[in-house]
């Protein structure tokens, strides 16, 4: 029986609503050879999703997945304009991004810190309001982790320009935003910066969207190439 998950998904590049660029984006779960029993004319993107982050570098856990890896890049041969794409996660997620960014992200606090959103509800904190370098500041102190939360809002917008937890063990963790946008009657922001400090090292991540819709329903004809099978996500 063949070890392997291939879904299909579309990437729509567009400058304007009658500028549709599909593309074809397979995600591989399989082992070394199943890759070469498909048929990928037609997919222009594929990505394996098992690496993992070890301190702060990306990594690959053992042979199996790394010859799994190769494999997949020596399909260009059969098909030069396919790319192949590598991404953190696997079916445990990114288990080790919790540790390493010094804060226990559940899917929403990981979504709220790339949308410049706070990671926490402010709804369950006692807040504290100061002022910083003519910014608003909100404080909170978590007493169930022992983490303190700061805020940094511009006064006139109000739009989240900076959040920081810190513990008391000298470890800090460093969300900043610019470049907002509004997109759909969201206000979002188009640079993230995310800096961790644990034990005197840093590691900083800089992510760059290009966002420009939201919720919105898009469909174009595509045939499914041969090999594949349609599921409903």
């Amino acid at each position: 029986m063949k070890k392997l998950i291939l879904l299909i998904l579309f990437l729509v590049s567009c400058n304007n609503n009658s500028d549709l660029k599909p593309q074809v984006i397979a995600y591989y779960a399989g082992d070394e050879k199943s890759i070469d029993e498909f048929d990928l004319n037609g997919v222009d993107q594929i990505i394996y999703s098992f690496l993992h982050l070890k301190e702060n570098k990306l990594a690959i856990d053992d042979i199996k997945d790394s010859l799994t890896l190769v494999n997949i890049v020596n399909q260009k041969k059969s098909y030069p304009k396919l790319k192949v794409l590598v991404s953190l996660g696997g079916w445990g997620g990114c288990e080790t991004c919790s540790e390493l960014l010094n804060f226990q992200f559940s899917l929403s606090s990981f979504e709220n810190l790339i949308t410049g959103k706070p990671i926490v509800n402010l709804n369950n904190q006692k807040l504290r309001q100061s002022l910083e370098n003519k910014n608003y500041v909100l404080s909170s102190f978590d007493r169930k982790n022992k983490l303190n939360h700061k805020y940094y809002f511009e006064p006139i917008t109000f739009n989240l320009i900076k959040q920081v937890v810190t513990d008391n063990k000298q470890s800090s963790l460093t969300i900043e935003y610019d470049n907002f946008k509004a997109i759909d009657k969201n206000i979002l922001p188009q640079k993230v910066i995310i800096i961790a400090q644990s034990k005197g090292k840093e590691l900083k991540i800089s992510l760059n969207s290009k966002v420009r819709r939201i919720n919105e329903e898009i469909s174009f004809p595509f045939k499914i190439p041969s090999g594949y099978k349609k599921i409903q996500l």
